[in-house]
């Protein structure tokens, strides 16, 4: 099947507008210290000045570096268990406000381009881990019923996310017929985000990954 798509990509005030209504209010602010909230109240001024600049950023493959920056803040995966191994927590990501509103305005505009397979469960409304077990048992069920014997193959991805090799995975979008330069600021956006950790008060230097997508990002699962 051939997907269409538009060869360049802007943002309207619109966009904007409908993407901030799918935040969600009195939510951490990432570093910048901006929430959900100053954007839906602001005057209509603001937000059409607000996208102008990002427009301009996205024509020169550019977006600011505050604008990417993303806060880490470690998470004990279960109380009572020891707080000084790195694997019993959960990374929580704190991105900008600024910065999940344009990934809302790409995932609504490009839902074709990031379909995924009928066969992936995880990450899609009204499906889980819970339809995949339902599926395999079916399948196996099939099987023995008919006097077939069953063989299971299985693919730990636990890490997955922090695998994603980002020219690899451009490729795969435009691949996909994504504009050529909506991709190379999705490239910029993953190459140049800036970490940090915060925990008991303390923040620790900054860092830029060299591969995975942004955990708890809009456009990461897709």
């Amino acid at each position: 099947m051939r997907i269409s798509c538009p060869t360049s990509f802007q943002i309207t005030p619109q966009m904007a507008r409908a993407a901030l209504h799918k935040l969600k209010n009195n939510k951490s602010v990432g570093p910048n210290g901006i929430q959900a909230e100053d954007l839906k109240l602001a005057p209509a001024s603001v937000l059409t000045t607000l996208v102008c600049i990002l427009n301009l950023c996205f024509s020169h493959s550019f977006l600011p570096a505050s604008l990417l920056s993303v806060r880490i803040l470690p998470i004990l995966k279960e109380k009572g268990i020891c707080s000084k191994v790195s694997n019993n927590y959960r990374p929580i990501a704190i991105a900008t406000t600024i910065s999940k509103m344009i990934e809302h305005c790409i995932l609504d505009n490009f839902q074709n381009q990031l379909s995924t397979g009928k066969w992936q469960f995880g990450y899609k409304r009204n499906l889980g881990t819970e339809t995949a077990v339902f599926a395999l048992k079916n399948e196996i069920n099939h099987y023995i019923v008919n006097g077939s014997t069953v063989f299971s193959c299985f693919l730990d991805a636990s890490k997955v996310f922090d695998c994603v090799i980002h020219e690899k995975l451009c490729s795969k979008l435009l691949d996909r017929k994504m504009p050529v330069h909506l991709v190379k600021i999705i490239y910029f956006w993953l190459k140049n985000q800036v970490y940090n950790v915060s925990g008991d008060g303390i923040l620790s230097k900054t860092f830029v990954p060299q591969k995975s997508v942004r955990q708890g990002g809009v456009l990461s699962p897709y």
